[in-house]
């Protein structure tokens, strides 16, 4: 290859990082120059027929790189309608982390796997495609009504509460809408009941599950955002979760979210050791706003034991039956012990000590 035809194609490497998405050969020569600059560890492949060059790529977080994937294999696969999680994901939405694969495409044919697994077709009719970012896939509210009936309740809310929180989509136009494809889909109740479920009141993903978690366990559904004003100086503050009990006890739910503890980006200005500060602060104006204050990180929400004990040893009144069963003792616990192996011990004559 001439040094004029390795610009061009470093030429459309930076076009493909300015427009987010990675680089696909456009003709035999240029397939050519990236096999042997793949062999060379000047480019990367994250996906058969994508390349990226590696430091570009490394400097990119898992959603990023997940939506470079997406964009370049619309570049490859120009018919291919994105679907479910994935038109979500190209949308702006929050997506759990392990939805990002497969990547889901509506076929009129049914579910089946393409490139290895990579990608799974979902069948999915009757809705005209929308363009957004330069990636064709279903219509918002198609996109939620399939998200909430495909996915887990934990994962639906995720996606549902985002559509909310940025104003995509009223919560009203939300429920009329999926209550309007009643005929002819599967899982129309549950998505209807995940749309019902749904506020954008909820700050992030985490919240979201925490939220949903709360309501298997049979806890009454909490109230967002609550404002509290410190009683030393006034300021407001927010409560991620509360409950006010009969007697007017107000208990408060705190998600410890770690990034912003390890994340340079989400400690903001001062580090990781000012983020840290302000969160003490924060928790004990909140001492003195509320009655009590209960902090859980999201390794606690996903273990049903530990958070049903967590949330009742505060008061955290329950109003229904959990949907889930919950364990009486944690796994460790109920796991027997295994029994004692018998070990050979070498009899050491009392001469070797000198006695």
């Amino acid at each position: 290859m001439g040094k004029r035809f390795d610009e061009q194609v470093d030429i459309l490497l930076d076009e493909a990082e300015g427009k987010r998405m990675c680089f696909t050969a456009y003709n035999d020569a240029s397939r050519k120059d990236l096999k042997r600059r793949l062999k060379e560890g000047s480019v990367a492949s994250p996906l058969p027929g994508l390349y990226t060059r590696p430091a570009y790529w490394e400097q990119l977080d898992e959603r990023d790189q997940a939506l470079h994937k997406i964009r370049g294999l619309q570049q490859i696969h120009q018919l291919w309608i994105f679907c479910g999680a994935t038109a979500a994901l190209a949308q702006g939405l929050s997506v759990s982390r392990n939805l990002y694969e497969p990547y889901t495409i509506a076929d009129e044919h049914g579910t089946r796997g393409l490139l290895g697994g990579v990608v799974s077709t979902r069948h999915t009719t009757g809705d005209r495609p929308v363009f957004v970012d330069g990636v064709s896939c279903t219509p918002l509210l198609r996109t939620l009504f399939d998200c909430a009936r495909w996915l887990s309740l934990r994962e639906a809310t995720v996606v549902l509460d985002s559509a909310l929180r940025q104003g995509l989509v009223t919560k009203e136009e939300m429920v009329a809408d999926f209550e309007s494809r009643k005929a002819g889909y599967r899982g129309v109740k549950k998505a209807i009941a995940a749309a019902r479920f749904a506020d954008g009141r909820a700050q992030n993903g985490g919240e979201s599950v925490a939220r949903v978690a709360m309501w298997e366990l049979g806890f009454r559904a909490p109230d967002l955002q609550t404002e509290v004003c410190e009683p030393l100086d006034g300021k407001k503050y927010y409560l991620d979760f509360s409950w006010r009990l009969p007697d007017g006890t107000l208990i408060a739910g705190e998600l410890d979210g770690a990034q912003k503890y390890t994340d340079p980006q989400m400690a903001g200005d001062g580090g990781i050791v000012n983020a840290m500060r302000r969160e003490r602060i924060r928790e004990s104006r909140l001492t003195a706003c509320c009655d009590a204050v209960v902090r859980f990180s999201m390794k606690t929400v996903g273990n049903a034991y530990e958070f049903n004990r967590l949330l009742s040893s505060f008061g955290v009144p329950k109003d229904h039956r959990p949907t889930i069963k919950i364990p009486s003792l944690p796994a460790y616990l109920r796991e027997p012990m295994p029994a004692a192996v018998p070990v050979e011990v070498e009899r050491v004559p009392l001469e070797a000590y000198g006695i």
